[in-house]
């Protein structure tokens, strides 16, 4: 793979019976996303919740070889801060 990784990241908060994105983190500002030359990459970005509000990311994934790849879209499970 020429890259694995996150092309992004939106960080979202449920409040009064929705989900609002509070921080949007991309491969472009946070170049740490996507790996390269690697089969497995690991990494990760942070950011401080508000205690007792429920969080969730919203995260675009992105493995692709000499200019093209494929992304998916992945949901994770909601957390309380």
């Amino acid at each position: 793979m020429d890259e694995i990784g996150a092309l992004s990241i939106r960080l979202q908060r449920y409040s009064n019976g929705s989900w609002t994105t509070v921080k949007t983190y991309s491969h472009t500002n946070y170049t740490n996303m996507l790996g390269h030359n690697k089969r497995f990459y690991v990494s990760h970005v942070d950011y401080s919740g508000i205690s007792d509000y429920v969080y969730r990311a919203d995260v675009t994934i992105w493995a692709g070889k000499n200019g093209s790849g494929d992304s998916r879209r992945i949901l994770t499970i909601a957390i309380i801060a």
